[in-house]
Formats: C-alpha cells, structure tokens, sequence
C-alpha cells in the first residue's frame, strides 16, 4: 500500500499481510518526490500496476 506523506513530498509503502485489510499495515519504506513535486496531492497507476504517477499542484518541476 502506497501513501502520500503529510508534507506532500514522499510517498510511504506499507506492507499488508492480509491484502486490502489496513489493519495488518507494517512500514517498509519511503521515497522522497520532491525533485518533481513539491505539493504531492495524488497516486495513480497504469492498468498493469507497473508505473506510478504522482499528481500535485507544483507544475514545471519535473524534467
């Protein structure tokens, strides 16, 4: 499970160990997207689940 951080310039991974069930949530890791998006707002990803796309507020940043 992947979640935004609360200052909007990471994104945390959780590990569940029952699928879908938040409950069983433990910490893995973080990584910073701040060199893109400073104000990340949003998480999506591509049908196969291969490729995540951050969205936010801050435009023109990304290279």
């Amino acid at each position: 499970m992947f979640v935004i951080g609360w200052a909007g310039d990471d994104v945390n991974e959780y590990t569940l160990s029952t699928g879908f069930d938040v409950s069983t949530a433990s910490y893995d890791s973080n990584f910073s997207v701040s060199s893109h998006e400073a104000s990340a707002t949003g998480l999506a990803f591509n049908p196969n689940g291969t490729k995540m796309f951050v969205t936010g507020s801050s435009w023109g940043r990304c290279k």
